[in-house]
């Protein structure tokens, strides 16, 4: 190869001339957009992994998109062993990171999550160098970012139900229960290990190519196609029927799913439909889409982007908003590259376009819209960080409007659970990156099938979730936010006002406890946890108090300005104002949200882990855990040491104490050191000095603990 200064390539050319490439000696190598690289089984990283540099440089705006293992990945190429093995790292943070997360964890769990990802965020921090919007906020307008939850239409709601209940559906979404041949195994990796196409399953075709010399395939073969048909049918019934273009062998499968789902052989209802009118009545989103266009066309200067990821359902949207007489433009992957930038330049200098129809593959990345002030995305993506590539199209420097994301999710459907992943998946970034303290929704974790809740695994996918019924709908789970929180911090309230001595000393005691169960591997102790308490219920109760109300009416009655009255009446009568669109999309919708609301840092869960952290303590580096009780200080660090509650002295002095030793730090108390002081003074194991404390009197147990606290002292 000739001698070079710079060689630029896509990553397409890399990977075709790998083989030369990799064997040059190179000064430094930019990966621009190096999330391409996050997967370390896909060839593309397995083949830059091979690179020869002196200095490698990857430029991202999303280092964690999905899971945890994306970052190890990335950050790996850029500084290979930063992070060190993946299984080391996973055992070592993801594991126990994504277990803090849970609304359900225990006080330790939550603690540790917390110390290692302070841990994490500064061995990252080291290689990674951040420039986020917030340092331009002065150069960009705000954002609001709102969900909204549409209800279908009675035909798609209708059509939902049919196919969830059908066997096929059904098939699929026990493959997790237990087989029923009584091997106490699951159903995926028992009988229904492999299935018959011609008998078992009805819906889904599957060529020959698929199927084994027993003609039977995996279960799994059909799980991908099942659920593009759910999200079809939140879109449009017309993307579940037949469309006479497609190729012969797909109408085939097509007409098979369409004539169950839509349970009909009528030929004119399961072929694709023209009608406007019907496209419209048969779609929940199109409605809402409908309304909101409307009263967006009444303000001033407004432009709309519309997003899909159904070129499809675009087409869809194109033909009924040519019949609206909207004025628009469309941009997909059928645009032809010589033309996307002129299309983009004549929607931004005209004002008379009012909107901008793109599919979130083509239009979401490398393209300025700033002329736009409202994006709408009506489908939302497994990767939530598509879904913010396509908000930034219009919200980015240059931009001097504030901007409007409505996010549209059919009600009860998996889009609601596609959206709750979303939920999951940004916290973990946030949590990853930030080290902050995000409201705990879910009792579900990422990659742990003992702990599915009701985010993962295919029964949460494919199932219906009744709003009146189901709580793991999307309203109802994001009531559910610092609602353990703040039952936990009421805990600590009742506790530092009415525990006695002896209630501390059991709680001490308590501590030890969880220590020898962490050293035996055996689950943690919820400390301090427990149920908020609850006021007294008076529904239903009567209250004879006939005097009182008497009373009451005659001073509301005096205290009545009549002036103020009739002004009210005059103001009835006056014409109302037309409702702003979240007015209307909140009278039409489900439930409405900021999503900025959601994944935030929450106040409630920071000052839990406050609190929590001068009960369990850990050492820096997850290590181990460290002995620490409450009225005690600890460094924000991790690392911790025992300390006593007996301060002498009044208030103040000890708060001076602790604020002493929280600045001093502590140091690391492993159980291996507990081990040899046991020995040593005590002549038994922890493990039997803890069962012999726990036989004591209250007067024994405080002379054994101030011992122990006397041997941990410097």
């Amino acid at each position: 190869m000739a001698e070079v200064e710079v060689l630029i390539a896509s990553y397409e050319t890399y990977r075709s001339l790998a083989g030369t490439l990799n064997e040059i000696e190179w000064e430094v190598v930019v990966f621009d957009e190096a999330h391409r690289i996050k997967n370390d089984k896909s060839a593309i990283t397995q083949t830059a992994m091979k690179l020869k540099a002196k200095r490698r440089i990857g430029l991202t705006g999303t280092l964690l998109q999905n899971n945890m293992r994306e970052l190890h990945c990335t950050m790996s190429w850029a500084n290979p062993d930063c992070l060190g093995l993946w299984k080391t790292f996973k055992n070592g943070y993801e594991d126990p990171i994504k277990q803090g997360q849970k609304q359900n964890a225990t006080d330790r769990e939550i603690v540790r999550a917390q110390d290692l990802s302070e841990n994490l965020k500064a061995k990252i921090d080291e290689h990674v160098l951040r420039r986020g919007k917030s340092m331009i906020a002065d150069q960009v307008p705000g954002k609001e970012d709102w969900i909204v939850v549409c209800p279908m239409s009675a035909a798609q709601e209708e059509v939902y139900r049919r196919v969830i209940d059908h066997p096929d559906y059904k098939l699929m979404s026990q493959s997790g229960h237990e087989c029923e041949c009584g091997s106490s195994q699951k159903r995926r990796e028992c009988c229904y290990r492999r299935i018959s196409p011609d008998k078992d399953v009805t819906m889904f075709t599957c060529s020959d190519t698929h199927t084994d010399e027993d003609k039977t395939v995996k279960w799994s073969h059909f799980l991908l196609a099942a659920i593009i048909k759910l999200t079809k049918i939140c879109n449009h019934l017309d993307l579940i029927r037949v469309d006479p273009k497609e190729p012969k062998h797909k109408q085939v499968g097509d007409r098979l799913f369409a004539r169950q789902a839509l349970g009909t052989d009528d030929p004119e209802k399961i072929e694709v439909s023209c009608s406007p009118f019907q496209q419209s009545s048969e779609c929940g989103k199109l409605q809402m889409l409908s309304k909101l266009l409307a009263r967006l066309y009444t303000e001033r200067n407004a432009k709309v982007l519309i997003f899909s990821l159904s070129v499809r359902f675009l087409n869809i949207v194109d033909r009924f908003l040519s019949c609206s007489g909207h004025i628009f433009r469309r941009l997909d992957g059928s645009t032809p590259p010589s033309k996307r930038l002129a299309l983009v330049n004549e929607y931004n200098s005209d004002s008379g376009i009012f909107i901008m129809l793109l599919s979130t593959k083509a239009g979401g990345l490398g393209i300025n819209l700033t002329s736009a002030n409202t994006v709408i995305i009506v489908d939302p993506n497994w990767n939530p960080s598509h879904d913010l590539q396509a908000q930034d199209r219009a919200f980015r420097i240059g931009q001097r409007r504030h901007v409007k994301v409505f996010r549209f999710l059919a009600a009860g459907t998996i889009e609601e659970t596609i959206y709750q992943r979303q939920i999951y998946k940004q916290q973990l970034q946030n949590i990853t990156r930030d080290a902050g303290a995000q409201g705990r929704y879910f009792n579900g974790v990422q990659g742990d099938g003992k702990n599915m809740g009701e985010l993962w695994g295919v029964e949460n996918l494919l199932k219906w979730r009744d709003a009146k019924k189901d709580d793991v709908d999307t309203t109802r789970v994001l009531a559910r936010e610092n609602v353990e929180a703040q039952s936990r911090l009421q805990d600590f309230a009742r506790q530092s006002s009415s525990a006695s001595s002896s209630d501390a000393q059991r709680q001490r005691l308590q501590l030890f406890r969880d220590e020898r169960e962490l050293h035996d591997g055996a689950p943690a102790t919820n400390v301090g946890g427990g149920a908020a308490a609850r006021g007294s219920e008076l529904e239903g109760e009567e209250v004879d108090d006939d005097g009182g109300w008497q009373d009451a009416a005659k001073m509301a009655v005096e205290d009545v300005d009549v002036d103020e009255l009739e002004k009210m009446e005059e103001e009835k009568k006056k014409p109302k104002a037309a409702l702003s669109a979240l007015e209307l999309l909140d009278k039409m919708a489900f439930h409405t949200h900021k999503h900025e609301d959601v994944v935030r840092e929450s106040a409630k869960e920071s000052e839990l882990k406050k609190r929590l952290r001068k009960l369990v303590r850990y050492p820096s580096g997850g290590a181990g855990p460290a002995l620490s009780r409450q009225g005690a200080g600890g460094s924000s660090s991790g690392a911790g040491r025992v300390e006593r509650d007996g301060t002498s002295g009044g208030p103040a002095e000890k708060k001076r104490r602790v604020d002493e030793k929280e600045e001093a730090g502590g140091e690391d108390v492993s159980v291996k050191k507990l081990e040899e002081v046991c020995q040593r003074e005590f002549g038994s194991s922890f493990e039997e000095f803890v069962e012999m404390l726990s036989e004591q009197d209250e007067a024994t147990q405080e002379k054994y603990l101030q011992t122990l606290d006397q041997l941990f002292r410097p």
